[in-house]
């Protein structure tokens, strides 16, 4: 139980940092999890470097289809601590 704790208290960490670099997606209210204007956020500004392609959620601006694009190298910031819980 303690690690489960300490887990989520390191991911809320992170997506605070993610807010600091990407404000427009509230990542410091909604902490990565897929809420109705984090959603509406990602279609408004397209997805951030971190979010992952392969989540069907994840749109991409211009896609017809409406469909995630396939993971990319290089997409993400390489300094950047990615949460694969996005």
């Amino acid at each position: 139980m303690a690690a489960s704790i300490l887990a989520k208290t390191e991911r809320d960490r992170i997506m605070t940092e993610y807010h600091r670099r990407w404000p427009q997606y509230g990542f410091d209210r909604n902490m990565g999890y897929p809420t109705a204007a984090h959603r509406a956020a990602i279609r408004i500004h397209g997805p951030a470097p971190i979010h992952r392609r392969s989540f069907k959620g994840v749109v991409v601006a211009g896609d017809p289809e409406g469909g995630a694009a396939p993971d990319r190298p290089g997409d993400a910031d390489d300094d950047a601590p990615v949460a694969n819980a996005l």
